[in-house]
């Protein structure tokens, strides 16, 4: 028999309450008599909603320029006071006469602190205070809420958690963001370690956990989160992490023991891993938000920084399930195919940035089905990359014209390509890779001094025909190329849709932009 989780989750939504367009993270509808969270995928029921419920039981004040709350709202069960920007303070005593209140949002608000009557909430079941970047402290009051199982507190300047929070065993679901000091405040202000090392210890029903530090802090190293992350790993519920493992041995014995992660119940992950030689280093080539963005966008992430081939046969195990991949600053790799191939069949980002030695993306002796599902490859800051790939040569490939079809798939679903600053990149693409590329929608090549051709020949000129070369490509960018001359194929594009800036020698006319 199903229980109503399960039904619900196989079932369209009924009499749904709050569903919000501009803020997708949650639903909270009505099924059965219960009050219902759908978040991210996971069905909790928060509380109860009787047929005789009162019709103010929920109350949406969003959006409401609210600079304070005074007034009572008796009876209620859920309150949705998100993005009141204004909101800087709440009464003391506010919350008294809502013994029944099990859903609280007071997301992108200005609050500094919560009044002490919120710990007083006997039903409360989600507390959302997400981008409340005022709040730095938590109370340790929070002890009194022992039926809360919802938790986000992501985008806040949390200093710290109270010691308390360990006693909330009913978690299922804990989004924490902590601010990372300046040594000198560090000392002052700061405790030593964000929480106590057991605080997950007895949260054994967590089925969501995202824990975001910021790339070298001190504070998240050391014996405490060692413990921190090997009582996650012994969470066998868990179905969606985001966590930073500060040292590759962490993050093996993670992949070694987790029962969520050999028996694939983790269907999402966000995991940054470092070598622990970089403790000081943040990245420091420029990469856009928007392709932040589009990395975050994947369900399965692995981001991989100051790596060496010592932790090569782990990572290949996370990226035979990973969707976006992003390395930074290998220090070794001359080619990603010194990964295993394979481990690349489902990627459909890839990003790759400040690896000294790189020098292709894929080597000669790469099959020809790599990245089959890559969407997005990025290149930043790559001194060495003299190639992306040369396909194997093939006994009369160069007599072919595009009417055949080539012989390999690999970028067959590329539709982005950005490469900056990668000075001994002579051409792009070599013309017999081209069919490769038939869903490319948008080039961008900056900052390459001896870049010449986008596109080159090979012995014989391939014969294209109208629209065979680059079909879907609609935008170009070219920035910063001294020795660009030509693209090197015929290709159809608008010319509102071309941008050259400082390519002092380059044809606009081999682009062949229509009118």
């Amino acid at each position: 028999m199903q229980s109503n989780a399960e039904r619900s989750k196989n079932s369209a939504v009924s009499n749904p309450i709050q569903c919000f367009k501009e803020d997708p993270i949650y639903s909270v509808y009505v099924e059965d008599e219960h009050l219902w969270l759908n978040m991210h995928n996971l069905f909790i029921v928060i509380g109860d909603y009787p047929s005789a419920s009162p019709l103010n039981a929920i109350l949406n004040l969003v959006e409401q320029d609210l600079c304070k709350l005074h007034a009572n709202y008796p009876n209620s069960l859920a309150l949705f006071l998100q993005r009141n920007t204004r909101l800087t303070s709440i009464h003391p005593n506010f919350f008294d006469t809502m013994p029944d209140l099990c859903f609280l949002d007071l997301s992108d608000s200005e609050l500094k602190t919560l009044p002490y009557s919120l710990f007083n909430l006997p039903k409360l079941a989600v507390l959302l205070l997400r981008n409340c970047r005022n709040l730095e402290t938590l109370s340790p009051e929070i002890r009194h809420l022992k039926t809360l199982e919802v938790l986000d507190l992501s985008g806040t300047c949390l200093r710290g958690l109270p010691n308390e929070i360990c006693l909330l065993q009913r978690m299922k679901i804990m989004k924490l963001t902590f601010y990372s000091p300046l040594e000198s405040e560090h000392k002052l202000y700061f405790p030593s370690q964000y929480a106590t090392p057991s605080f997950v210890a007895n949260m054994r029903g967590m089925q969501s956990l995202s824990i975001w530090v910021k790339l070298g802090d001190r504070r998240w190293s050391g014996e405490g989160v060692e413990c921190i992350i090997n009582d996650i790993t012994k969470l066998e519920g868990l179905t969606f992490l985001e966590l930073k493992f500060p040292q590759v041995e962490a993050f093996a014995n993670f992949i070694v023991s987790s029962p969520s992660w050999k028996k694939q119940r983790l269907k999402r992950f966000f995991f940054t891993v470092t070598q622990g030689v970089g403790v000081m280093r943040s990245t420091v080539i420029p990469v856009s938000k928007e392709v932040e963005k589009l990395f975050h966008r994947g369900n399965k992430c692995l981001k991989y920084i100051d790596g060496d081939h010592v932790a090569s046969r782990i990572v290949n195990t996370v990226l035979n399930r990973a969707t976006s991949f992003y390395l930074d600053h290998h220090v070794e790799l001359r080619s990603l195919s010194e990964f295993n191939i394979s481990s690349f069949k489902a990627l459909e980002f890839c990003l790759v940035i400040d690896c000294r030695e790189l020098q292709e993306i894929l080597d000669e002796k790469s099959g020809g089905d790599a990245f089959p599902c890559l969407e997005f490859l990025g290149m930043y800051s790559l001194p060495q990359l003299r190639r992306i790939w040369t396909p194997p040569r093939q006994a009369g490939w160069l007599k072919r014209t595009f009417k055949r079809p080539a012989p390999w798939t690999n970028f067959g679903a590329l539709k982005y390509l950005v490469i900056d600053a990668c000075p001994k990149l002579q051409f792009v693409f070599l013309e017999s890779v081209v069919r490769c590329l038939a869903n490319l929608e948008e080039l961008e090549v900056r900052d390459c001094k001896f870049l010449e051709i986008t596109i080159k020949e090979e012995g014989k000129k391939v014969k294209y025909k109208d629209d065979d070369a680059l079909p879907r490509l609609w935008k170009v960018t070219f920035s910063q190329l001294p020795r660009l001359h030509t693209f090197g194929c015929p290709v159809r594009l608008l010319q509102q849709n071309i941008s050259v800036y400082r390519c002092p020698y380059f044809d606009s006319d081999s682009l062949n932009p229509s009118n």
